[in-house]
């Protein structure tokens, strides 16, 4: 096997993880969107005296879990976005 036939196996390989944190990105946003959601709804029930305050500081963990993960796996994107650019020869 030839340097350009690895060459484009990589950047194949690359593309496709590209395209699945795209949708991984997707799933991780609505994610945080219903844990915020979920926060809030917590933080009204204690102003009712339905939950404790544990409670509430629990789904504010949940929904910073979830941000940092999300913020992580965009960062990740972002650096192999610019491999990619890298691997076509798109160099700054």
């Amino acid at each position: 096997m030839c340097s350009s036939d690895l060459l484009l196996k990589d950047f194949a390989k690359k593309i496709e993880s590209f395209t699945s944190m795209t949708a991984e990105i997707k799933q991780l946003k609505a994610a945080v969107d219903l844990a915020d959601e979920n926060h809030r709804l917590y933080k009204k029930e204690y102003d009712s005296g339905l939950v404790s305050l544990l409670d509430v500081l629990r789904s504010f963990d949940d929904s910073l879990t979830l941000e940092r993960s999300l913020n992580h796996r965009i960062s990740q994107q972002h650096i192999l976005y610019h491999q990619l650019k890298a691997a076509a020869g798109d160099l700054p």
